[in-house]
C-alpha cells in the first residue's frame, strides 16, 4: 500500500466522501426551475455544449450530470431512440374529436350493415366480365383510366373480405372528410351522418361489383378531399387540390363528379344561411370552386387521352361513352324534366308496394322543406337578396348535379350506385337540424335519420339475400347441366359445346319490389347464355370445355336434330350432334 496522497481510503473515508458528492440531493432527481417556466421544464445548458444536453444542478447550484436527448432534427425525422410511427401517433392524437368518432362510427356501422356481402361469395351478372374481360383495358375504354391502378391493390378478384372492408375504410375516411366539410361537431349528428354514408342504398349497389367495390369507394374518398381542399385551403392550394383529386377520383367513376358538385352545393347554402360571407367573398368562393372543378375536368381529360394513345385504345359503345355531346335547348328541357322524375322516384322507390323506404322518404321530404324555410326565415336570409336567390338556385341544381351525365348523352341510363351523391342531402338536413332547432324537435329530427339508417341496413340486406338467392340458383343449374353433360354417351373433354338461346327466368317480384331497384344486387340466375354458362361450368365446376366456331354453330343449327330438340330444362334439351354437345336454352338462337 502506499501512503500519504496516493494512500488508499479505508472504507468510512469513501463513504464519506459519497455523502458529500450528493451534498443533500436526492440521487437522480433533477432540479426544476421555477423562474417564470412552467413546471416540468428541465434547464438547458448554452455554454459552448451541443444542443440537446440538460443541465442537472445539486444543492451548491454546481453542474453534476449531462443527459443528452435526440437533437430537434432527429425528432422531426423520426430517427432514433424508438421514434418509428411517432409523427403519425403525434397528428392522430391532435386530430379533432368529431374526425374520430366520424370514422369509427361509419367503420363500424358498415361492418355490421355490410358483414353478410363480406363474409359471402355473393357475386352479380358482372361476375363472368371481372374472369373474361381484360382489366386493364375495358375500365379504360370506358374513361375510367385511374381504377385499374386502385383496384391494383386488392387485386381484381372477388376477395370480399379484403375488398369489403377496404371499401367501408375508404368511406369511413371519406365520412370525416364530409363531417369536417358540413362543420359538424356533436357526437350525434357526426354518427347519424357516417351512418348514412355507408348504408345509402348506393353502397349496397357498389358491393355488388365486389371485385371493383374498393376502387370505386376510393374515388368516393377522393371526391370527398377535393372538396375538404377547397373548403380548408383558402389559397390557390384549395383549386389544386380540388383539381387534383376530382381529376382522379373521375379516373376512378365518373359519377363522382357529382358528389362533389353536391357537396360544394351543400356547403355554400351552409354558407348564405350561416350569413358567413359577404357577396363579393360568396362570388370568389365560388369562383375558385369553379376553376377546380373545370382545371379537374381538363387534367382528367388529357390523363385519359395519354393512356388511350399509348395503349392503343378507344372509347367504348357502352352508355354512349363514344356519342358524348353538348346538348341543345329542345334536349336540355326535356332531359331535365326526365330527370326530375327520376329524381322524385329516387326517394319515393318508384315500386307499385308502399314500403317503409318509402313512407320514411315521404316523412323526410316534407320535414326538409319545412326546416329549410324555417332556417332562412330564422336567419332573415330574405333581407340578404342575392344570397337568398342563389339558395334557392343551389337548391334547384341538386338534380342537374346529381344527373350530370345524362344531359351529355342520351344512352346513358342511372342506377343507384351512380346517384350516391343524393345521400348529402339527408347530411344537410342533418346539419341544418343540429344547429337551428332545439329540444324535442331536433331529437326528432335525430330519430327519424336513425330510423332511415336502420331502413337503409335493411334495405342492402334484402339485396344480398336476392344475390344469395341468385347464387344458388346459379350453381344448381350449372350442376345439373354439367351432369346431363357427362351422361351423354360419347361425351368427351376433347367436345366442344354450343349453347344456344337465354334461359328464361322470372323476377323475383316479391322480394325486389320491396326495395329501391339497385342494379348491382338485382340479378336472377347468372346462366344467361353461351358465355356465361361455360365460363361458370369452367371456373366454379372445373369443366374444361372449348366452344364452337361461327361455321360449326351455322353447321349445327341447320340440322333437323337440332330442330327437334327441346328446349332447358326439359329432357331433350342437351343433346350431342356430330361430336359437339348442345344445350339449347330457348327457340330463339
Amino acid at each position: 500500500m502506499r501512503t500519504g496522497g496516493g494512500r488508499q481510503r479505508s472504507d468510512a473515508g469513501k463513504l464519506a466522501d459519497r455523502k458529500e458528492k450528493i451534498g443533500g440531493r436526492k440521487a437522480g432527481r433533477l432540479k426544476r426551475e421555477d423562474g417564470g417556466r412552467k413546471a416540468g421544464r428541465l434547464k438547458r445548458e448554452d455554454g459552448g455544449r451541443k444542443a440537446g444536453r440538460l443541465k442537472r444542478e445539486d444543492g451548491d447550484g454546481k453542474p453534476t450530470v449531462r443527459l443528452k436527448r435526440p437533437t430537434a432534427e432527429n425528432e422531426r425525422m423520426g430517427k432514433g431512440n424508438g421514434c418509428m410511427g411517432n409523427r403519425l401517433t403525434q397528428k392522430w392524437t391532435n386530430l379533432e374529436r368529431q374526425y374520430k368518432i366520424a370514422f369509427f362510427s361509419a367503420l363500424l356501422i358498415g361492418l355490421f350493415a355490410h358483414m353478410y356481402m363480406i363474409v359471402n361469395k355473393l357475386p352479380n351478372h358482372d361476375y363472368v366480365h371481372n374472369i373474361t374481360n381484360d382489366q386493364f383495358a375495358w375500365p379504360l375504354s370506358l374513361g375510367r383510366w385511374f381504377l385499374h391502378i386502385v383496384t391494383g391493390v386488392s387485386s381484381y378478384f372477388i376477395l370480399p373480405w379484403v375488398n369489403g372492408v377496404l371499401a367501408i375504410l375508404y368511406a369511413s375516411v371519406a365520412a370525416a372528410l364530409i363531417v369536417a366539410v358540413l362543420e359538424i361537431q356533436n357526437p350525434v349528428p357526426v354518427i347519424l351522418c357516417s351512418g348514412l354514408l355507408v348504408t345509402y342504398p348506393a353502397f349496397a349497389d357498389t358491393l355488388g361489383y365486389m371485385f371493383l367495390a374498393d376502387g370505386f369507394l376510393f374515388g368516393l374518398l377522393l371526391s370527398a378531399a377535393g372538396v375538404w381542399f377547397w373548403h380548408r385551403k383558402k389559397d390557390a392550394a384549395g383549386i389544386v387540390g380540388l383539381a387534383v383529386c376530382l381529376a382522379l377520383a373521375v379516373g376512378i367513376y365518373q359519377a363522382y363528379l357529382s358528389f362533389a358538385i353536391m357537396l360544394i352545393l351543400v356547403r355554400l347554402i351552409l354558407d348564405m344561411l350561416e350569413k358567413r360571407y359577404e357577396n363579393r367573398e360568396l362570388m370568389i368562393r365560388g369562383a375558385k370552386a369553379l376553376t377546380g372543378g373545370v382545371l379537374g375536368m381538363a387534367l382528367y381529360y388529357v390523363g385519359l387521352l395519354i393512356m388511350m394513345r399509348m395503349n392503343h385504345i378507344g372509347f367504348s359503345d357502352y352508355m354512349g361513352m363514344d356519342s358524348v355531346s353538348a346538348p341543345g335547348i329542345s334536349k336540355l328541357l326535356s332531359t331535365l324534366k326526365r330527370d326530375t322524375i327520376a329524381f322524385v322516384e329516387m326517394f319515393t322507390g318508384g315500386n307499385s308496394d308502399f314500403t317503409a323506404y318509402e313512407i320514411f322518404n315521404i316523412v323526410f321530404i316534407f320535414s326538409f322543406l319545412a326546416l329549410l324555410i324555417f332556417t332562412a326565415v330564422k336567419q332573415k336570409l330574405y333581407k340578404r337578396k342575392l344570397q337568398a336567390l342563389l339558395t334557392v338556385l343551389a337548391c334547384l341544381l341538386f338534380i342537374p348535379a346529381a344527373y350530370v351525365f345524362d344531359f351529355l348523352s342520351e344512352e346513358i341510363v342511372y342506377r343507384f350506385m351512380m346517384l350516391y351523391s343524393l345521400v348529402l342531402i339527408y347530411m344537410l338536413f342533418v346539419k341544418l337540424a343540429d344547429r337551428y332547432l332545439g329540444g324535442w324537435l331536433s331529437e326528432a329530427c335525430a330519430a327519424l335519420i336513425a330510423a332511415i339508417v336502420f331502413n337503409f341496413a335493411v334495405i342492402s340486406n334484402i339485396g344480398y339475400l336476392n344475390l344469395e338467392y341468385c347464387w344458388e340458383q346459379t350453381y344448381a343449374t350449372a350442376v345439373r347441366m354439367q351432369e346431363r353433360i357427362t351422361l351423354l354417351n360419347g361425351f368427351d373433354t376433347d367436345c366442344h359445346l354450343m349453347i344456344t338461346g337465354t334461359i328464361q327466368t322470372e323476377r323475383r317480384d316479391w322480394l325486389l319490389d320491396r326495395i329501391p331497384y339497385m342494379v348491382g344486387v338485382d340479378d336472377v340466375n347468372l346462366m344467361r347464355n353461351q358465355t356465361f354458362i361455360r365460363v361458370i361450368l369452367m371456373q366454379d365446376l372445373g369443366m374444361t370445355l372449348e366452344g364452337v366456331d361461327p361455321d360449326e354453330r351455322e353447321w349445327v343449327l341447320a340440322q333437323a336434330e337440332y330442330a327437334e330438340m327441346t328446349c332447358w330444362p326439359q329432357a331433350g334439351s342437351v343433346r350431342m350432334i356430330d361430336g359437339i354437345i348442345v344445350i339449347k336454352l330457348s327457340e330463339e338462337p
